[in-house]
């Protein structure tokens, strides 16, 4: 505990004013000597100077804003770390699309919600049902940017997700660089909960062999649970078995990153969504999945203690404040004839 104000202590000495004097009248009696000196009334007395000296101390205390530190507590629930790994390259600015296999043409599911629109809507929804989850936000498209570290401020979250949807995206994507981002998070971090990285992104990439054995160390060291929202976009054929076993894993970005996930020795989840029902359907799943116990610090602002050090003065002063209302000003006539 700390005072916020210590310099009111300088008025502490007033502590001493109820042994040298009180605020009460005095009445002149003759004969005054011959009134017995009871011992009832010497202790009245006591009490009353003592009572408003300690009044005098606690208002004193109060004015000077007594502080309790911070604090940390542990708290437990069910939930999950996740650290949402948001794509923002140009191309999450198109349209949700899907081929028709008796047309073979690409049919746009809905001309007027982009992906990047369909993700933030989504992902909002998914934060609200999930009020225990630390979440942490990074956005990347050339480069990763770290917007939100874990919190469980989820306004803010909703807030930076919503902000980073806005405008037009960057041409690139570098999904190596984001993933060594989302890592970085559980960096000496106590393992509380279950973790994950959640990657959305329409696209895939190439990584070279030395980050791909660093990416896996890591997941395996900090025990992460990997889930990929893939976006199919416009004229993408998918990441089915089938259609890896066909173009092979290096043919395209998006079939080496599934590949490399399902091998790196951590959980991993694909979800597939070509439109925003798939989208959320996944996240579903997902929000089902990762609900096991957590346990997680919670810390507590500094308290002013001001306002108990005012009700303790208030309760000390009282019984003055008493005796200054019941006090006999002047005595009274006898009408008695003796």
């Amino acid at each position: 505990m700390y005072f916020d104000q210590g310099y009111f202590f300088f008025f502490l000495p007033l502590c001493v004013l109820p042994w040298l004097y009180l605020p009460l009248q005095s009445l002149t009696v003759r004969n005054l000597p011959i009134l017995p000196n009871r011992r009832e009334s010497k202790l009245f007395e006591l009490l009353v100077r003592l009572s408003f000296s300690i009044g005098i101390f606690f208002l004193v205390c109060g004015l000077a804003n007594p502080m309790v530190d911070e604090q940390t507590i542990e708290r437990t629930g069910s939930g999950a770390e996740i650290v949402l790994m948001l794509d923002r390259s140009r191309s999450m600015d198109q349209p949700y699309g899907k081929v028709d296999p008796n047309r073979s043409l690409i049919i746009n599911t809905d001309k007027l919600t982009s992906k990047s629109q369909a993700a933030r809507e989504v992902l909002t929804e998914f934060i609200k049902k999930r009020p225990n989850d630390f979440f942490g936000l990074v956005n990347f498209s050339s480069r990763p940017i770290r917007v939100f570290p874990l919190t469980r401020e989820h306004d803010g979250i909703k807030g930076a997700i919503s902000s980073a949807t806005l405008g037009k995206g960057l041409a690139e994507t570098d999904i190596a660089a984001v993933l060594l981002e989302g890592l970085e998070y559980f960096e000496n971090r106590p393992y509380t909960a279950s973790r994950v990285l959640m990657l959305i992104s329409d696209g895939g990439d190439q990584i070279d062999p030395i980050t791909r054995l660093k990416i896996k160390q890591l997941a395996n060291k900090y025990r992460i649970s990997i889930y990929w929202i893939y976006l199919r976009g416009r004229g993408s054929p998918g990441i089915s078995d089938d259609q890896q076993n066909s173009a092979g894993s290096g043919a395209v970005p998006e079939y080496f990153l599934n590949q490399y996930f399902r091998e790196i020795g951590v959980p991993y989840q694909v979800y597939e969504a070509s439109d925003s029902e798939q989208l959320k359907t996944a996240l579903e799943k997902i929000n089902k999945l990762q609900k096991l116990p957590t346990r997680f610090n919670v810390t507590l602002p500094p308290k002013s203690l001001s306002l108990y050090a005012f009700v303790l003065a208030l309760i000390f002063l009282a019984p003055l404040t008493l005796v200054a209302f019941l006090e006999v000003s002047k005595w009274e006539k006898s009408d008695e004839k003796t």
